[in-house]
């Protein structure tokens, strides 16, 4: 992706300190694979299982003249959290390299010869310290280092589903490998004056009960904790996607055709080592680049539904000849079967044999001519014959007008005559004529 948008400092003689500018560009690859078995099928027992597994990779190409761009600042200070940096991944996190607390005088005076660490205030015992990178003394920009990646290395998930008999079983786990997320409610809930704090805290540095820890002391001035790797965690995770039961009871009317009661669960379990909440949120979610920042951000909701389906019986599909066609699968004794079952009269049934015949020498591609011709006269003629039946003139009149209009269509078409009697065989309807016989319309 090129010519993304990217605010730019301009010198400050022109009024403004920055700037739109379409200079941004990134380089986003990855892979995905899926594998779905069928591990177990039998007649009232099936297990299947698909397996997702995606990786994807997302570099930043081109920032411009800038050495980097902030897209997310860090509380009570102006030094970058999240930002782009050429050559590295779009989603990075920037901080400082925690070094623990002073914990002496003795650590003080010595760290004004080496300059290894620093921080905000370099004179008080319990207060958090920070890798010095260049060795200056002072804790600035150039000591912030590349805390890592907020995507995952890799993530995807993995489906089960169970049949026995009338009840099926669905179990869904997502995962996610790798990439980090800083909870940035730590530079407040580990050290802070005005909130609550995290259990951890009861180990703070103390200068008597606990002079040996490395957590910052508590009650420190706002703003002396910076964002470091100490607020940076993996956010790995297994979770318990959803879990969904159902029973499916079919039902002998004329209205409905089957009863599903089903039971599901999202969310119903997170295995982690994250000490948030979730490690699959972001507070940040508004804006696309920022992924995985946790300011207190709500976790996701186990919730548990019940649902009724109701499945109505279909008619147009049940009892028409394309429905009947579609599921039997054009099997030719399947087919005569039904038209048995449903005629009952031997009359009727042979005649409807010969529409049969018909469709199947029409369907036939490879056959035209005077085939073609044989079989659409077959197929008006038994139509005819049906006709003869009714008792109804009323029915007589209509299926006969039906009957002429149809044999006109097919002489009008000729040797292309096949494509159109199938589709007008396709149309036939079986409804209700009288109460003694069924009848095509």
């Amino acid at each position: 992706t090129t010519d993304l948008l990217l605010w730019v400092q301009v010198p400050h003689t022109t009024g403004y300190y920055q700037r739109l500018d379409n200079l941004g560009s990134t380089k986003n690859s990855g892979v995905e694979l899926s594998i779905e078995s069928r591990n177990i099928v039998k007649r009232n027992f099936s297990w299947t299982t698909s397996f997702t597994i995606s990786h994807n990779k997302q570099m930043v190409g081109d920032i411009g003249t800038e050495d980097y761009v902030i897209a997310r600042k860090a509380p009570e200070t102006d030094y970058m959290m999240y930002g782009y940096v050429k050559g590295y991944p779009l989603n990075s996190l920037w901080g400082f390299k925690y070094a623990g607390v002073w914990k002496s005088q003795e650590e003080i005076d010595r760290n004004k010869v080496t300059k290894s660490r620093a921080a905000m205030n370099n004179k008080l015992l319990g207060y958090p310290t920070y890798v010095d990178k260049n060795h200056d003394g002072t804790l600035d920009a150039d000591d912030l280092c590349y805390l890592g990646n907020a995507d995952p290395i890799l993530y995807g998930g993995l489906q089960n589903t169970f049949r026995l008999g009338k009840f099926s079983l669905g179990v869904f786990f997502a995962y996610s490998l790798g990439g980090k997320i800083f909870n940035y409610s730590e530079l407040y809930m580990s050290g802070s004056r005005r909130t609550n704090q995290y259990r951890y805290m009861l180990n703070a540095w103390h200068p008597v009960k606990n002079p040996d820890s490395d957590l910052p002391a508590a009650g420190i001035i706002d703003g002396a904790d910076l964002h470091s790797d100490r607020q940076g965690h993996d956010a790995s995770y297994l979770r318990l996607k959803n879990v969904s039961l159902g029973y499916t009871l079919n039902v002998r009317s004329k209205v409905l055709k089957e009863v599903k009661f089903a039971i599901s669960g999202e969310n119903l379990y997170l295995w982690k080592n994250y000490n948030g909440f979730d490690p699959d949120v972001s507070s940040e979610s508004d804006k696309g680049t920022i992924r995985r920042m946790d300011l207190g951000a709500y976790p996701k909701p186990r919730t548990v539904i019940f649902s009724v389906q109701l499945k109505k019986v279909q008619v147009s599909e049940n009892y028409s000849l394309l429905g009947v066609l579609k599921e039997k699968g054009n099997k030719h004794w399947n087919l005569l079967k039904f038209i048995s079952f449903t005629f009952g009269a031997k009359e009727v049934l042979y005649l409807q044999i010969f529409t049969v015949f018909a469709y199947l020498i029409i369907s036939n591609e490879a056959i035209i001519g005077n085939l073609t011709s044989i079989s659409s006269l077959i197929g008006v003629l038994s139509s005819l014959l049906i006709a003869s039946k009714f008792t109804s003139k009323t029915q007589k009149k209509y299926h006969f007008m039906y009957c002429i209009g149809y044999a006109i269509s097919l002489g009008g078409l000729g040797l292309f005559a096949s494509p159109f009697a199938l589709s007008c065989f396709l149309r036939f309807k079986i409804v209700l004529a009288s109460n003694e016989c069924w009848c095509v319309s």
